[in-house]
């Protein structure tokens, strides 16, 4: 079993990171080229309006959580 301890400043540090990265694939701009991928591969829009809907919201937390997955690899 690994004990490994963080400092507080990694934990900030850490926090920090992953802020940045769900402020990106949250942002409008994310669900707007999601959204006309998913429209042009013949799927629905993800976002309508000034929000995401159900599907865009799942599939942005799905992307969130894979991307965070493959930094702590």
């Amino acid at each position: 079993m690994n004990n490994l301890q963080l400092t507080s400043s990694q934990k900030w540090w850490y926090s920090i990171v992953l802020g940045f990265i769900f402020a990106i694939v949250s942002s409008p701009a994310a669900y707007l080229l999601t959204t006309k991928t998913s429209v042009y591969l013949g799927g629905i829009p993800l976002s309508t309006g000034p929000g995401p809907v159900l599907v865009g919201l799942l599939i942005h937390t799905l992307i969130f959580i894979c991307v965070v997955r493959l930094i702590l690899y």
